[in-house]
């Protein structure tokens, strides 16, 4: 990989406009100061140009001293400040790497994958979000170490899950729509025809990966063998876009799509190919029953309208939210039933088109893989019981 690297057309770029500190420094053989995606340096190279990385430039300041700068798509921006990098080592090394964002501050804490992306470890003595800049320690091996801001859930992940859920019986894939730069935006359905649905929706905000394994893991217990599953699939049907923002993904965007705009505010206004093409699915679905955005945040939250909302089901996401609690405890995500209500995100469009239950179920940002999955199963389950009619 570094050989490859090395040879890259990025070898030895002119300094990044607008950064400071680009100088060479005459002790080194390699300039100090070298833009991204990939930078390289004696023994130790730096890549963020593969499916969701994200690495603007960098900078030796020291032995094994590394500043890596990461720079938003545009401006403003929400500050979810995505990074994602490879490093390649001729041998063994303890690096220092100083995170420095540019119209940004530290969120996510980083996350190691030394198997190329398959599985994945928080770094040790991480540090606290907040900070423009964030310095992180890396023993790195000889050979190919990824550094992410959560572990990398990207659009080839999507294309397999989707074309393996297809092959259940019963189970249909669809292309609803492509995105501004000409991705697929892909879809699920299954359960019975002509029934209510069950709309399930996720990635609008690229980096929002603890909510991408939510809806991963919702999905997977709808589609189980047991009898609460069986009686919900024969009695409803499930509609899923787990990727509205494909472009944003595959560059490792931190909010928008590729024409600078955050499509969860776009609800409404419906200027960009995402959102159209969400809404026309929407409207060809039939009668809807409950819709359900999956986003990260600080921590779980389910966004809902207040109890007794005007429409069908009105007290579904108060009944949803209370038996999470009674299971859970203090552990549940906690229930805003206000937020935003003026913004044109797709909860308060679904809600005020079709006077339906519209959720935005949020997941903390270090919420456990374990317990997101944990959680997200049993929101399912409660979900199927409750548009049954069924009681705990």
């Amino acid at each position: 990989m570094l050989s490859h690297i090395l040879k890259s057309r990025y070898f030895l770029t002119a300094c990044l406009v607008l950064l400071p500190g680009c100088v060479s420094d005459p002790d080194w053989h390699l300039p100090a100061f070298q833009n991204g995606p990939v930078c390289v340096y004696e023994g130790v190279a730096f890549s963020g140009d593969f499916e969701s990385g994200r690495l603007t430039a960098c900078e030796q300041t020291g032995t094994n001293q590394f500043s890596l700068y990461v720079r938003p798509e545009d401006t403003p921006i929400n500050p979810s400040s995505w990074y994602a990098f490879s490093i390649d080592a001729r041998s063994q090394a303890d690096l220092s790497l100083t995170l420095t964002y540019i119209h940004g501050k530290h969120r996510y804490a980083p996350q190691i994958s030394r198997d190329d992306g398959l599985t994945w470890a928080a770094l040790p003595d991480a540090p606290e979000p907040g900070a423009t800049s964030a310095t992180i320690s890396v023993d790195v091996r000889k050979g190919h170490t990824l550094i992410a801001a959560q572990p990398l859930f990207g659009l080839d992940h999507y294309r397999a899950w989707l074309r393996q859920a297809a092959t259940r019986p019963g189970v249909a894939y669809q292309q609803i729509g492509v995105s501004e730069a000409g991705r697929d935006i892909e879809a699920l359905t299954f359960g019975a025809e002509g029934a209510p649905v069950l709309v399930l929706m996720g990635r609008q905000h690229p980096p929002e990966i603890t909510g991408a394994l939510a809806l991963e893991a919702f999905v997977g217990r709808l589609l189980e063998s047991d009898p609460l599953a069986v009686r919900f699939r024969d009695g409803f049907r499930v509609a899923v876009a787990p990727v509205l923002n494909p472009d944003g993904v595959a560059l490792g965007q931190w909010r928008h799509n590729t024409r600078g705009v955050d499509i969860n505010r776009d609800w409404g206004p419906f200027t960009q190919a995402e959102t159209r093409a969400a809404r026309d699915w929407l409207a060809s679905l039939g009668e809807l029953a409950v819709a359900m955005d999956f986003h990260s945040t600080w921590k779980d939250t389910l966004y809902t309208q207040p109890d007794g909302a005007d429409g069908s089901r009105p007290e579904f996401a108060g009944a949803l939210s209370d038996r999470l609690v009674h299971s859970l405890g203090e552990g549940a995500p906690h229930r805003d039933a206000s937020h935003n209500p003026d913004l044109a995100t797709s909860k308060t469009w679904i809600h005020e088109t079709y006077k339906i239950p519209a959720l935005t179920y949020e997941v903390g940002d270090s919420t456990p893989g374990d317990e997101t999955i944990r959680i997200a199963r049993l929101a399912a389950e409660e979900t199927m019981a409750l548009l049954l009619g069924e009681n705990e």
